[in-house]
């Protein structure tokens, strides 16, 4: 088999890096998965509030244009209310 050239595995790397941020962007961009990944990460943190900065973060990386997902921790939550 042919050695890969330098070209070819920065493709391959860009190709997983694009590929995992499509995950990601997949799981967190409903409603209802941003709110489970939410809440399946609050132990890791030490706050809720914590816990969404992080994921609003993620969020706005990951999204083309770069934008926040929820304005606030309060509007996150106002938006996820049980009625």
């Amino acid at each position: 088999m042919p050695q890969k050239t330098q070209e070819q595995l920065a493709a391959e790397a860009a190709l997983a890096a694009l590929q995992k941020k499509y995950e990601i962007l997949r799981t967190i961009a409903t409603k209802q998965g941003f709110y489970q990944t939410w809440f399946n990460s609050l132990p890791k943190y030490k706050s809720g509030a914590d816990a969404f900065h992080a994921l609003n973060e993620t969020y706005y990386q990951v999204v083309l244009p770069h934008r926040y997902k929820y304005s606030s921790y309060s509007n996150f939550l106002r938006a996820n209310k049980k009625k």
